[in-house]
C-alpha cells in the first residue's frame, strides 16, 4: 500500500478550497429562488391595478390557471359561468363543451379561505352571493410574475396575486 504523507498546511489549503468551490456552486441556486426586494421588479403595478395595465406591460405574466373542458384545456381568462356550468367564452374556441362549475367553485373558496388566513381582508369572496344582480360570478387569485432572463436562463419572480373576475355567460 503506497501511503502519501499531506503536511498540515497543504491539508489546509485543500479543505479551503473545497469548501469554497462547494459555496460557489450552492449560492447561484439560492440567488435564483428569492428575492427579497420583489417590489423593484413590480414596474409600478399593485393589487390594484386594472388588469389591462398588467397584461399590457412587457415582462409581466400572468398565471392563469387552465379549466379542462372535455380534451381541451382552456385558460380560465376565456372561461365564463352560465347557470351551474362553465362555458368557454371565446368564441374562436368554443367547442360547444359544458363542464360543471361546481368544482372551479370549491377551488375559489379553498382560495378564499386561504386568504383570510393570510390576511384579514380576504378580497377573493364570491361576487355573485351579494343581494344586487351581477355580471361576475366569482373570482379566482391568478398570481402575477415577472419573467427575468439572463442568457438562456428564465426567471419567474412572483410579485402579487389578484382576483380575476369570471363573468356571467352573455345571453344568446
Amino acid at each position: 500500500m503506497i501511503s502519501v504523507k499531506i503536511p498540515p498546511q497543504t491539508r489546509r489549503v485543500l479543505t479551503v478550497l473545497t469548501l469554497a468551490t462547494g459555496l460557489l456552486s450552492v449560492q447561484p441556486v439560492k440567488a435564483a429562488e428569492e428575492y427579497p426586494a420583489s417590489g423593484y421588479f413590480r414596474g409600478g403595478l399593485s393589487e390594484d391595478s386594472r388588469w389591462s395595465e398588467i397584461l399590457a406591460k412587457p415582462g409581466i405574466k400572468a398565471d392563469f390557471p387552465f379549466v379542462p373542458f372535455e380534451v381541451t384545456y382552456v385558460p380560465l381568462s376565456s372561461v365564463c359561468v352560465n347557470g351551474d356550468m362553465l362555458a368557454i367564452s371565446d368564441p374562436r374556441i368554443d367547442t360547444g363543451a359544458r363542464v360543471s362549475a361546481d368544482t372551479l367553485r370549491a377551488q375559489v373558496q379553498a382560495a378564499a379561505d386561504a386568504a383570510k388566513q393570510t390576511s384579514p381582508a380576504g378580497p377573493l369572496a364570491s361576487a355573485g352571493s351579494s343581494d344586487q344582480p351581477s355580471q361576475v360570478a366569482m373570482s379566482f387569485p391568478v398570481s402575477i410574475y415577472k419573467v427575468t432572463e439572463s442568457g438562456i436562463r428564465r426567471e419567474w419572480v412572483y410579485l402579487f396575486d389578484k382576483p380575476w373576475l369570471i363573468p356571467v355567460c352573455p345571453a344568446k
